[in-house]
């Protein structure tokens, strides 16, 4: 077992237990997103009432819960090398055909998932297309 923190931010459980929290999972105006005062309440109150009372009980408790939340995997699973995401990804794509004037719309979104986004003069989009045969259409045939 690890030693007990040496400081503590239980400032979640004094908020929570004086009524003065900001927390929006607890006092949120959309009741259905209020996890934390649902979380919070199941015991009536109890765990953070004392967790809000003593500095020690609080960190004791959260490197267990921590701890737990860690080692969720069961012994003996084999786990994959890190997946590394597609930084940028194009998504909810929607193409529209207009027979009577023989064109097409590609609509969509382009996911940007971490860093900043590219320059403009240095993004390029490409689109094949493909009959129903699967051979490949040549863009200046009808």
């Amino acid at each position: 077992m690890r030693k007990p923190l040496t400081k503590c931010c239980c400032h979640s459980a004094k908020d929570f237990v004086s009524n003065s929290t900001q927390n929006v999972l607890v006092v949120g105006t959309n009741v259905t997103t209020r996890s934390d005062l649902w979380i919070f309440n199941a015991d009536g109150g109890n765990l953070m009432q004392k967790m809000a009372a003593s500095a020690e009980f609080f960190s004791l408790t959260c490197q267990t819960l921590l701890e737990r939340m860690i080692n969720t995997v069961p012994r003996g699973v084999q786990l994959t090398d890190i997946i590394t995401p597609i930084r940028i990804k194009p998504t909810l794509l929607d193409i529209i055909l207009m027979p009577e004037t023989k064109t097409m719309t590609i609509w969509g979104s382009v996911r940007v998932s971490s860093g900043a986004p590219p320059e403009i003069g240095d993004t390029k989009t490409e689109a094949s297309t493909r009959s129903r045969s699967l051979t490949t259409c040549n863009p200046s045939d009808p």
